[in-house]
Protein backbone atom coordinates (compact mmCIF):
# COMPACT_ATOMS: atom_id res chain seq x y z
CA UNK A 1 0.00 0.00 0.00
CA UNK A 2 1.24 3.50 -0.76
CA UNK A 3 2.43 5.61 2.16
CA UNK A 4 -0.22 8.09 3.33
CA UNK A 5 1.43 11.48 3.44
CA UNK A 6 -1.19 14.15 2.90
CA UNK A 7 1.35 16.95 3.43
CA UNK A 8 4.07 15.52 1.22
CA UNK A 9 2.62 17.01 -1.93
CA UNK A 10 1.39 20.51 -1.15
CA UNK A 11 -1.21 21.69 -3.62
CA UNK A 12 -2.75 24.96 -4.68
CA UNK A 13 -6.05 25.57 -6.44
CA UNK A 14 -4.18 26.87 -9.49
CA UNK A 15 -2.58 23.51 -10.16
CA UNK A 16 -4.63 21.62 -12.72
CA UNK A 17 -2.92 18.21 -12.99
CA UNK A 18 -2.12 15.56 -10.36
CA UNK A 19 -0.75 12.06 -10.51
CA UNK A 20 -0.36 8.96 -8.40
CA UNK A 21 1.02 5.59 -9.44
CA UNK A 22 0.23 5.27 -13.19
CA UNK A 23 -2.70 7.70 -13.12
CA UNK A 24 -2.83 11.37 -14.13
CA UNK A 25 -5.87 13.55 -13.44
CA UNK A 26 -6.30 16.79 -15.38
CA UNK A 27 -8.82 18.93 -13.50
CA UNK A 28 -9.13 21.57 -16.21
CA UNK A 29 -9.78 19.12 -19.04
CA UNK A 30 -11.63 16.70 -16.76
CA UNK A 31 -9.71 13.71 -18.06
CA UNK A 32 -8.16 10.66 -16.47
CA UNK A 33 -5.06 9.12 -18.07
CA UNK A 34 -3.82 5.67 -17.08
CA UNK A 35 -0.40 4.79 -18.49
CA UNK A 36 -0.85 7.68 -20.90
CA UNK A 37 -4.17 6.37 -22.26
CA UNK A 38 -7.41 8.21 -21.65
CA UNK A 39 -10.10 6.41 -19.64
CA UNK A 40 -13.62 7.79 -19.83
CA UNK A 41 -15.44 9.02 -16.72
CA UNK A 42 -18.84 10.67 -16.48
CA UNK A 43 -18.77 14.20 -15.11
CA UNK A 44 -20.12 13.34 -11.67
CA UNK A 45 -17.73 10.42 -11.30
CA UNK A 46 -14.86 12.71 -12.21
CA UNK A 47 -16.05 15.25 -9.61
CA UNK A 48 -16.06 12.54 -6.93
CA UNK A 49 -12.53 11.48 -7.86
CA UNK A 50 -11.33 15.09 -7.95
CA UNK A 51 -12.71 15.69 -4.45
CA UNK A 52 -10.94 12.61 -3.15
CA UNK A 53 -7.69 13.76 -4.77
CA UNK A 54 -7.96 17.20 -3.16
CA UNK A 55 -8.30 15.44 0.20
CA UNK A 56 -5.83 12.61 -0.39
CA UNK A 57 -4.97 10.71 2.75
CA UNK A 58 -7.98 12.13 4.62
CA UNK A 59 -11.32 10.53 5.36
CA UNK A 60 -14.16 12.12 3.38
CA UNK A 61 -17.57 11.40 4.86
CA UNK A 62 -20.44 10.36 2.62
CA UNK A 63 -22.40 13.50 3.45
CA UNK A 64 -19.39 15.73 2.75
CA UNK A 65 -19.03 14.08 -0.66
CA UNK A 66 -22.72 14.48 -1.48
CA UNK A 67 -22.63 18.14 -0.46
CA UNK A 68 -19.46 18.85 -2.44
CA UNK A 69 -20.52 17.12 -5.66
CA UNK A 70 -24.31 17.44 -5.76
CA UNK A 71 -24.83 20.52 -3.60
CA UNK A 72 -28.50 21.10 -2.79
CA UNK A 73 -29.71 18.55 -5.33
CA UNK A 74 -31.28 15.62 -3.48
CA UNK A 75 -29.86 12.30 -4.68
CA UNK A 76 -29.81 8.82 -3.23
CA UNK A 77 -26.68 7.16 -1.89
CA UNK A 78 -26.83 4.94 -4.95
CA UNK A 79 -25.70 7.86 -7.13
CA UNK A 80 -22.46 8.10 -5.13
CA UNK A 81 -22.00 4.32 -5.09
CA UNK A 82 -22.36 4.16 -8.89
CA UNK A 83 -19.73 6.88 -9.26
CA UNK A 84 -17.29 4.96 -7.06
CA UNK A 85 -17.90 1.76 -9.01
CA UNK A 86 -17.09 3.62 -12.23
CA UNK A 87 -13.97 5.23 -10.70
CA UNK A 88 -12.61 1.91 -9.51
CA UNK A 89 -13.23 0.37 -12.90
CA UNK A 90 -11.42 3.25 -14.59
CA UNK A 91 -8.44 2.97 -12.24
CA UNK A 92 -7.97 -0.72 -13.08
CA UNK A 93 -5.14 -2.27 -11.10
CA UNK A 94 -4.77 1.00 -9.18
CA UNK A 95 -8.31 0.85 -7.81
CA UNK A 96 -7.15 -0.37 -4.40
CA UNK A 97 -6.22 3.24 -3.54
CA UNK A 98 -9.95 4.00 -3.10
CA UNK A 99 -10.83 2.78 0.37
CA UNK A 100 -14.30 2.43 1.83
CA UNK A 101 -14.25 3.08 5.56
CA UNK A 102 -17.30 1.24 6.78
CA UNK A 103 -20.09 3.48 8.12
CA UNK A 104 -17.81 6.51 7.88
CA UNK A 105 -16.88 7.42 4.33
CA UNK A 106 -14.12 7.12 1.73
CA UNK A 107 -10.38 7.64 1.48
CA UNK A 108 -7.89 8.06 -1.36
CA UNK A 109 -5.01 6.05 0.13
CA UNK A 110 -2.07 7.29 -1.95
CA UNK A 111 0.54 10.02 -2.26
CA UNK A 112 -0.73 12.49 -4.84
CA UNK A 113 1.83 14.62 -6.68
CA UNK A 114 1.17 17.85 -8.60
CA UNK A 115 1.64 17.84 -12.38
CA UNK A 116 1.28 15.23 -15.08
CA UNK A 117 3.67 12.30 -15.27
CA UNK A 118 4.44 12.91 -18.95
CA UNK A 119 5.01 16.36 -20.35
CA UNK A 120 4.75 15.41 -24.03
CA UNK A 121 1.56 15.57 -26.04
CA UNK A 122 0.09 12.10 -26.42
CA UNK A 123 -2.87 10.83 -28.39
CA UNK A 124 -4.91 10.97 -25.19
CA UNK A 125 -4.09 14.60 -24.46
CA UNK A 126 -5.12 15.48 -27.99
CA UNK A 127 -8.40 13.68 -27.34
CA UNK A 128 -8.78 15.60 -24.11
CA UNK A 129 -8.33 18.88 -25.95
CA UNK A 130 -10.99 17.81 -28.42
CA UNK A 131 -13.30 16.95 -25.54
CA UNK A 132 -12.73 20.40 -24.10
CA UNK A 133 -13.59 21.96 -27.43
CA UNK A 134 -16.91 20.15 -27.35
CA UNK A 135 -17.99 22.57 -24.63
CA UNK A 136 -18.12 25.21 -27.36
CA UNK A 137 -20.00 22.81 -29.62
CA UNK A 138 -22.59 22.24 -26.92
CA UNK A 139 -23.54 25.90 -26.77
CA UNK A 140 -24.23 25.70 -30.48
CA UNK A 141 -26.75 22.89 -30.13
CA UNK A 142 -28.22 23.86 -26.78
CA UNK A 143 -31.14 25.65 -28.35
CA UNK A 144 -31.89 22.67 -30.53
CA UNK A 145 -32.14 20.37 -27.54
CA UNK A 146 -34.64 22.62 -25.83
CA UNK A 147 -36.69 22.83 -29.03
CA UNK A 148 -37.65 19.19 -28.78
CA UNK A 149 -39.24 19.78 -25.42
CA UNK A 150 -41.78 22.52 -25.89
CA UNK A 151 -45.28 21.07 -25.85
CA UNK A 152 -45.55 19.21 -29.10
CA UNK A 153 -46.90 21.87 -31.43
CA UNK A 154 -44.25 24.37 -30.45
CA UNK A 155 -41.59 22.13 -31.90
CA UNK A 156 -42.87 23.01 -35.37
CA UNK A 157 -41.79 26.53 -34.65
CA UNK A 158 -38.49 28.32 -34.55
CA UNK A 159 -38.06 28.38 -30.82
CA UNK A 160 -34.34 29.02 -30.82
CA UNK A 161 -33.47 30.32 -34.26
CA UNK A 162 -32.49 33.73 -32.91
CA UNK A 163 -29.61 34.45 -30.56
CA UNK A 164 -31.97 35.39 -27.71
CA UNK A 165 -33.58 31.98 -27.71
CA UNK A 166 -30.28 30.16 -27.89
CA UNK A 167 -28.78 32.05 -24.98
CA UNK A 168 -31.92 31.71 -22.88
CA UNK A 169 -32.03 27.95 -23.09
CA UNK A 170 -28.35 27.09 -23.32
CA UNK A 171 -28.21 26.49 -19.60
CA UNK A 172 -30.68 23.60 -19.81
CA UNK A 173 -28.07 21.29 -21.33
CA UNK A 174 -25.97 19.15 -19.03
CA UNK A 175 -22.21 19.56 -19.07
CA UNK A 176 -22.00 15.75 -19.24
CA UNK A 177 -19.51 14.80 -21.94
CA UNK A 178 -19.18 11.83 -24.19
CA UNK A 179 -15.66 10.83 -25.07
CA UNK A 180 -16.95 8.59 -27.84
CA UNK A 181 -16.48 10.63 -31.03
CA UNK A 182 -18.96 8.51 -32.98
CA UNK A 183 -21.64 9.08 -30.34
CA UNK A 184 -20.93 12.79 -30.42
CA UNK A 185 -21.19 12.88 -34.21
CA UNK A 186 -24.50 11.00 -34.11
CA UNK A 187 -25.77 13.43 -31.50
CA UNK A 188 -24.69 16.41 -33.61
CA UNK A 189 -26.41 14.89 -36.63
CA UNK A 190 -29.68 14.59 -34.71
CA UNK A 191 -29.34 18.13 -33.41
CA UNK A 192 -28.69 19.44 -36.91
CA UNK A 193 -31.82 17.75 -38.21
CA UNK A 194 -33.82 19.41 -35.47
CA UNK A 195 -32.59 22.77 -36.78
CA UNK A 196 -34.33 22.23 -40.10
CA UNK A 197 -38.01 22.34 -40.96
CA UNK A 198 -38.60 19.37 -38.68
CA UNK A 199 -40.60 17.52 -41.29
CA UNK A 200 -41.72 13.99 -40.56
CA UNK A 201 -38.73 12.65 -42.48
CA UNK A 202 -36.29 14.87 -40.57
CA UNK A 203 -37.85 13.93 -37.23
CA UNK A 204 -37.47 10.23 -37.99
CA UNK A 205 -33.88 10.77 -39.10
CA UNK A 206 -33.17 12.71 -35.89
CA UNK A 207 -34.68 9.88 -33.90
CA UNK A 208 -32.38 7.39 -35.61
CA UNK A 209 -29.35 9.61 -34.98
CA UNK A 210 -30.10 9.95 -31.26
CA UNK A 211 -30.73 6.20 -31.06
CA UNK A 212 -27.25 5.62 -32.52
CA UNK A 213 -25.74 8.03 -30.00
CA UNK A 214 -27.36 6.12 -27.15
CA UNK A 215 -26.16 2.76 -28.48
CA UNK A 216 -22.63 4.06 -29.00
CA UNK A 217 -22.49 5.59 -25.53
CA UNK A 218 -25.23 4.34 -23.17
CA UNK A 219 -23.90 6.70 -20.47
CA UNK A 220 -24.48 9.88 -22.53
CA UNK A 221 -27.31 11.56 -20.60
CA UNK A 222 -28.13 14.37 -23.10
CA UNK A 223 -28.58 11.79 -25.88
CA UNK A 224 -31.17 9.97 -23.77
CA UNK A 225 -32.95 13.28 -23.09
CA UNK A 226 -32.94 14.27 -26.74
CA UNK A 227 -34.20 10.87 -27.86
CA UNK A 228 -36.99 10.98 -25.27
CA UNK A 229 -38.14 14.34 -26.50
CA UNK A 230 -38.00 13.64 -30.23
CA UNK A 231 -40.17 10.58 -29.54
CA UNK A 232 -42.62 12.82 -27.69
CA UNK A 233 -42.67 15.22 -30.63
CA UNK A 234 -43.47 12.41 -33.06
CA UNK A 235 -46.41 11.56 -30.81
CA UNK A 236 -47.51 15.19 -30.46
CA UNK A 237 -47.45 15.69 -34.22
CA UNK A 238 -49.66 12.64 -34.70
CA UNK A 239 -46.89 10.95 -36.68
CA UNK A 240 -46.58 7.94 -34.36
CA UNK A 241 -49.18 6.13 -32.29
CA UNK A 242 -48.75 6.92 -28.59
CA UNK A 243 -48.13 3.37 -27.45
CA UNK A 244 -45.41 2.97 -30.06
CA UNK A 245 -43.27 5.82 -28.75
CA UNK A 246 -44.34 7.09 -25.32
CA UNK A 247 -43.16 4.08 -23.25
CA UNK A 248 -39.76 4.36 -24.91
CA UNK A 249 -39.70 8.13 -24.34
CA UNK A 250 -40.39 7.52 -20.66
CA UNK A 251 -37.61 4.95 -20.40
CA UNK A 252 -34.99 7.23 -21.93
CA UNK A 253 -36.06 10.21 -19.81
CA UNK A 254 -35.68 8.15 -16.66
CA UNK A 255 -32.31 6.91 -17.83
CA UNK A 256 -31.12 10.47 -18.43
CA UNK A 257 -32.06 11.48 -14.90
CA UNK A 258 -30.51 8.33 -13.47
CA UNK A 259 -27.23 9.03 -15.26
CA UNK A 260 -27.09 12.64 -14.16
CA UNK A 261 -29.66 13.93 -11.65
CA UNK A 262 -28.18 17.43 -12.02
CA UNK A 263 -29.02 17.46 -15.74
CA UNK A 264 -31.94 19.94 -15.95
CA UNK A 265 -32.93 18.92 -19.46
CA UNK A 266 -33.34 15.32 -18.29
CA UNK A 267 -35.90 16.48 -15.73
CA UNK A 268 -37.69 18.41 -18.51
CA UNK A 269 -37.94 15.22 -20.53
CA UNK A 270 -39.11 13.20 -17.55
CA UNK A 271 -41.79 15.74 -16.63
CA UNK A 272 -43.09 15.79 -20.19
CA UNK A 273 -43.28 11.99 -20.18
CA UNK A 274 -45.08 12.01 -16.85
CA UNK A 275 -47.66 14.36 -18.35
CA UNK A 276 -48.15 12.63 -21.70
CA UNK A 277 -47.76 8.95 -20.81
CA UNK A 278 -48.13 8.46 -17.10
CA UNK A 279 -50.74 11.15 -16.36
CA UNK A 280 -49.02 11.57 -13.01
CA UNK A 281 -49.61 15.25 -12.39
CA UNK A 282 -47.92 15.44 -8.96
CA UNK A 283 -44.78 13.70 -10.21
CA UNK A 284 -44.67 15.93 -13.29
CA UNK A 285 -44.94 19.06 -11.15
CA UNK A 286 -42.07 17.81 -8.98
CA UNK A 287 -39.93 17.13 -12.06
CA UNK A 288 -40.61 20.54 -13.60
CA UNK A 289 -39.74 22.20 -10.31
CA UNK A 290 -36.56 20.14 -10.08
CA UNK A 291 -35.55 21.34 -13.56
CA UNK A 292 -36.38 24.88 -12.52
CA UNK A 293 -34.27 24.59 -9.36
CA UNK A 294 -31.32 23.22 -11.32
CA UNK A 295 -31.55 25.97 -13.92
CA UNK A 296 -33.32 28.93 -12.27
CA UNK A 297 -32.44 31.44 -14.99
CA UNK A 298 -34.07 29.34 -17.69
CA UNK A 299 -37.73 30.37 -18.23
CA UNK A 300 -38.78 27.24 -20.10
CA UNK A 301 -39.37 24.88 -17.14
CA UNK A 302 -41.49 27.64 -15.61
CA UNK A 303 -43.80 28.09 -18.57
CA UNK A 304 -44.14 24.33 -19.06
CA UNK A 305 -45.12 24.09 -15.41
CA UNK A 306 -47.67 26.84 -16.08
CA UNK A 307 -49.34 24.67 -18.74
CA UNK A 308 -49.51 21.76 -16.34
CA UNK A 309 -50.94 23.82 -13.47
CA UNK A 310 -53.71 25.37 -15.52
CA UNK A 311 -54.55 21.93 -16.93
CA UNK A 312 -55.17 20.49 -13.46
CA UNK A 313 -57.33 23.39 -12.36
CA UNK A 314 -54.74 25.62 -10.68
CA UNK A 315 -55.17 28.48 -13.12
CA UNK A 316 -54.05 31.29 -10.82
CA UNK A 317 -50.77 29.53 -10.12
CA UNK A 318 -50.28 28.80 -13.81
CA UNK A 319 -50.88 32.43 -14.72
CA UNK A 320 -48.29 33.56 -12.15
CA UNK A 321 -45.73 31.08 -13.47
CA UNK A 322 -46.14 32.17 -17.08
CA UNK A 323 -45.90 35.86 -16.17
CA UNK A 324 -42.74 35.12 -14.21
CA UNK A 325 -41.27 33.32 -17.24
CA UNK A 326 -42.25 36.14 -19.59
CA UNK A 327 -40.60 38.72 -17.33
CA UNK A 328 -37.23 37.21 -18.25
CA UNK A 329 -37.75 38.02 -21.94
CA UNK A 330 -40.89 40.09 -22.69
CA UNK A 331 -40.32 39.95 -26.46
CA UNK A 332 -39.94 36.20 -26.74
CA UNK A 333 -42.64 34.97 -29.16
CA UNK A 334 -42.49 31.55 -27.51
CA UNK A 335 -43.15 32.95 -24.04
CA UNK A 336 -45.87 35.25 -25.41
CA UNK A 337 -47.43 32.22 -27.09
CA UNK A 338 -47.32 30.36 -23.80
CA UNK A 339 -49.04 33.28 -22.08
CA UNK A 340 -51.74 33.11 -24.73
CA UNK A 341 -52.31 29.37 -24.26
CA UNK A 342 -52.52 29.60 -20.47
CA UNK A 343 -54.93 32.53 -20.63
CA UNK A 344 -57.11 30.82 -23.23
CA UNK A 345 -57.35 27.70 -21.06
CA UNK A 346 -58.03 29.93 -18.03
CA UNK A 347 -61.04 31.46 -19.87
CA UNK A 348 -59.41 34.80 -20.56
CA UNK A 349 -59.64 34.83 -24.37
CA UNK A 350 -59.17 38.60 -24.77
CA UNK A 351 -55.82 38.46 -23.00
CA UNK A 352 -54.93 35.35 -25.02
CA UNK A 353 -55.71 37.01 -28.36
CA UNK A 354 -53.52 39.98 -27.48
CA UNK A 355 -50.60 37.74 -26.45
CA UNK A 356 -50.86 35.70 -29.66
CA UNK A 357 -51.01 38.88 -31.75
CA UNK A 358 -47.84 40.18 -30.11
CA UNK A 359 -46.10 36.85 -30.68
CA UNK A 360 -47.06 36.78 -34.38
CA UNK A 361 -46.02 40.40 -34.84
CA UNK A 362 -42.52 39.49 -33.65
CA UNK A 363 -42.44 36.22 -35.62
CA UNK A 364 -45.08 36.03 -38.39
CA UNK A 365 -44.19 32.37 -39.00
CA UNK A 366 -44.84 31.30 -35.41
CA UNK A 367 -47.44 28.65 -36.18
CA UNK A 368 -48.15 27.72 -32.55
CA UNK A 369 -49.49 31.23 -31.94
CA UNK A 370 -51.64 31.12 -35.08
CA UNK A 371 -53.05 27.70 -34.15
CA UNK A 372 -54.18 28.67 -30.65
CA UNK A 373 -55.15 32.18 -31.70
CA UNK A 374 -57.75 30.71 -34.04
CA UNK A 375 -59.41 28.97 -31.08
CA UNK A 376 -59.31 32.12 -28.95
CA UNK A 377 -60.82 34.23 -31.73
CA UNK A 378 -63.52 31.63 -32.29
CA UNK A 379 -64.50 31.64 -28.61
CA UNK A 380 -65.03 35.41 -28.94
CA UNK A 381 -67.17 35.03 -32.06
CA UNK A 382 -64.58 36.78 -34.22
CA UNK A 383 -65.02 34.23 -36.99
CA UNK A 384 -63.15 35.92 -39.84
CA UNK A 385 -60.06 36.49 -37.71
CA UNK A 386 -60.34 32.92 -36.42
CA UNK A 387 -60.33 31.54 -39.96
CA UNK A 388 -57.36 33.70 -40.98
CA UNK A 389 -55.35 32.33 -38.07
CA UNK A 390 -56.50 28.72 -38.68
CA UNK A 391 -55.49 28.87 -42.35
CA UNK A 392 -52.14 30.44 -41.44
CA UNK A 393 -51.49 27.60 -39.00
CA UNK A 394 -52.35 25.00 -41.63
CA UNK A 395 -50.06 26.63 -44.20
CA UNK A 396 -47.18 26.65 -41.76
CA UNK A 397 -47.80 23.25 -40.19
CA UNK A 398 -49.11 21.17 -43.07
CA UNK A 399 -52.18 18.99 -42.56
CA UNK A 400 -51.78 18.61 -38.80
CA UNK A 401 -54.25 21.35 -37.75
CA UNK A 402 -56.88 20.64 -40.45
CA UNK A 403 -59.48 19.96 -37.77
CA UNK A 404 -59.15 23.56 -36.56
CA UNK A 405 -60.30 24.84 -39.94
CA UNK A 406 -63.37 22.60 -39.69
CA UNK A 407 -63.91 23.67 -36.09
CA UNK A 408 -63.93 27.38 -37.01
CA UNK A 409 -66.36 26.67 -39.87
CA UNK A 410 -68.70 24.87 -37.47
CA UNK A 411 -68.58 27.58 -34.81
CA UNK A 412 -69.33 30.19 -37.51
CA UNK A 413 -72.41 28.22 -38.60
CA UNK A 414 -70.92 26.91 -41.83
CA UNK A 415 -71.99 23.33 -41.14
CA UNK A 416 -71.54 21.99 -44.68
CA UNK A 417 -67.94 23.16 -44.88
CA UNK A 418 -67.24 21.72 -41.42
CA UNK A 419 -68.68 18.33 -42.42
CA UNK A 420 -66.51 18.29 -45.53
CA UNK A 421 -63.47 18.67 -43.29
CA UNK A 422 -64.80 15.94 -40.99
CA UNK A 423 -65.36 13.57 -43.93
CA UNK A 424 -61.80 14.18 -45.14
CA UNK A 425 -60.40 13.47 -41.67
CA UNK A 426 -62.43 10.28 -41.30
CA UNK A 427 -61.22 9.09 -44.71
CA UNK A 428 -57.64 9.79 -43.69
CA UNK A 429 -58.18 7.93 -40.40
CA UNK A 430 -59.12 4.81 -42.35
CA UNK A 431 -55.73 4.91 -44.10
CA UNK A 432 -53.38 6.21 -41.41
CA UNK A 433 -53.24 7.29 -37.79
CA UNK A 434 -55.22 10.41 -36.92
CA UNK A 435 -55.22 11.46 -33.25
CA UNK A 436 -58.69 10.75 -31.83
CA UNK A 437 -59.03 14.18 -30.26
CA UNK A 438 -58.79 15.86 -33.68
CA UNK A 439 -62.04 14.13 -34.60
CA UNK A 440 -63.56 14.53 -31.13
CA UNK A 441 -63.09 18.29 -31.06
CA UNK A 442 -64.61 18.70 -34.50
CA UNK A 443 -67.58 16.50 -33.57
CA UNK A 444 -68.20 18.66 -30.50
CA UNK A 445 -68.41 21.77 -32.67
CA UNK A 446 -70.88 19.98 -34.95
CA UNK A 447 -73.04 19.06 -31.97
CA UNK A 448 -72.60 15.28 -32.17
CA UNK A 449 -71.78 14.69 -28.51
CA UNK A 450 -72.03 10.90 -28.58
CA UNK A 451 -69.60 10.61 -31.49
CA UNK A 452 -67.27 13.05 -29.73
CA UNK A 453 -67.36 11.02 -26.51
CA UNK A 454 -66.60 7.85 -28.49
CA UNK A 455 -63.45 9.45 -29.90
CA UNK A 456 -62.46 10.72 -26.45
CA UNK A 457 -62.82 7.21 -25.03
CA UNK A 458 -60.58 5.97 -27.81
CA UNK A 459 -58.14 8.73 -26.91
CA UNK A 460 -58.21 7.52 -23.31
CA UNK A 461 -57.28 4.01 -24.37
CA UNK A 462 -54.54 5.23 -26.68
CA UNK A 463 -53.13 8.05 -24.48
CA UNK A 464 -53.88 10.52 -27.26
CA UNK A 465 -52.33 13.97 -27.34
CA UNK A 466 -54.17 16.79 -25.53
CA UNK A 467 -55.94 14.41 -23.16
CA UNK A 468 -54.20 16.22 -20.29
CA UNK A 469 -56.15 19.41 -21.16
CA UNK A 470 -59.67 17.94 -21.04
CA UNK A 471 -60.46 19.27 -17.56
CA UNK A 472 -60.13 22.88 -18.75
CA UNK A 473 -60.21 22.97 -22.57
CA UNK A 474 -63.07 25.27 -23.65
CA UNK A 475 -63.70 23.19 -26.78
CA UNK A 476 -65.21 20.33 -24.75
CA UNK A 477 -67.43 22.51 -22.54
CA UNK A 478 -70.63 21.09 -24.11
CA UNK A 479 -69.67 17.64 -22.80
CA UNK A 480 -69.06 18.51 -19.15
CA UNK A 481 -72.42 17.25 -17.90
CA UNK A 482 -72.09 13.93 -19.74
CA UNK A 483 -71.45 11.01 -17.33
CA UNK A 484 -69.20 9.30 -19.89
CA UNK A 485 -67.07 12.44 -20.11
CA UNK A 486 -66.87 12.63 -16.32
CA UNK A 487 -65.67 9.03 -16.18
CA UNK A 488 -62.88 9.91 -18.61
CA UNK A 489 -61.71 12.69 -16.29
CA UNK A 490 -61.87 10.31 -13.32
CA UNK A 491 -59.81 7.69 -15.16
CA UNK A 492 -57.11 10.32 -15.76
CA UNK A 493 -57.30 11.67 -12.18
CA UNK A 494 -58.25 15.07 -13.58
CA UNK A 495 -60.51 17.40 -11.58
CA UNK A 496 -64.08 18.16 -12.64
CA UNK A 497 -64.09 21.91 -13.09
CA UNK A 498 -67.48 23.66 -13.43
Amino acid sequence: MDEITPKSAPRTESEAAWHFRDVTIDLDRQTLLRNGEEVRLRAKSFDVLAHLIRHAGKLVTKQEMLDAVWGEVAVTDDSLVQCLVEIRRALGETQDVIKTVRSRGYLLDAVVHPGAMVAVETRSTVAATTAGASNRWRLGVAGVLAVVLVLGWAAWDRISRGPEGTVAIARSVSREETLNPDARRAFEEGASLMMGRRSQVELQQARQAFERAVVLDPQFAPAHSALSNVLTILFAFGVERPRQVLPEASRHARRAVELDPTHAFGWHALAHSQVQWEWDWAAAETSYRRAQALDPKNPYPRFLLAHLLVGIGRADEGLREVESALATDPRSPQLLGSKGIVNYLARRPEVAVDAFARARAIDPNYSLAAFWQSLAYSSLGRDDEAMEAALAARRQMGNAPTWVVGYVHAKAGRTQEAREVLNALEARARQQYVPPLDLAFLQVALGDDEAAIGWLEQGLRQHSRWMELLAVHPVVDPLRGNPRFQRILQAMRLPEIP
